[in-house]
């Protein structure tokens, strides 16, 4: 619901293109948010996708324009974007990127993080 609604502000202020990241992306940086940008941007009609770690889920779509397909959030999304996509006849690319693909879905992916995370997410010591 949040990024439909995103989509229509970005429709309302006339906006080329839309990008939608879910606020669980740890490791996310502002390189990866630049090549996203750079792989729409030649394109006037455009689906980019990343995929989480397990090439399931989008843990990121840039729309170009806002409104080219509908949002497919939840369950094997990454499919499901893709083949909106293509059944729109709409060019998707894939953008993998380790620090991207990394999402706090289940318990087991804060372990994961605190091996790959700055040290503000170490281990607790245990108490001497």
């Amino acid at each position: 619901a949040a990024a439909t609604r995103a989509s229509a502000w970005a429709q309302a202020r006339h906006c080329d293109a839309l990008l939608i990241l879910p606020g669980d992306l740890p490791l996310l940086t502002p390189d990866d948010i630049r090549q996203l940008a750079r792989l729409a941007e030649p394109h006037l009609r455009i689906v980019v996708l990343a995929p989480d770690i397990h090439q399931q889920g989008t843990n990121a779509i840039l729309l170009r324009p806002p409104d080219i397909i509908p949002f497919q959030f939840g369950p094997d999304s990454m499919s499901r974007h893709r083949t909106l996509a293509r059944t729109a006849q709409i060019p998707c690319l894939l953008f993998h990127s380790s620090t991207l693909a990394q999402d706090i879905d289940w318990p087991q992916d804060i372990s994961v993080l605190q091996e790959r995370a700055p040290v503000f997410l170490e281990k607790p010591k245990p108490p001497s």
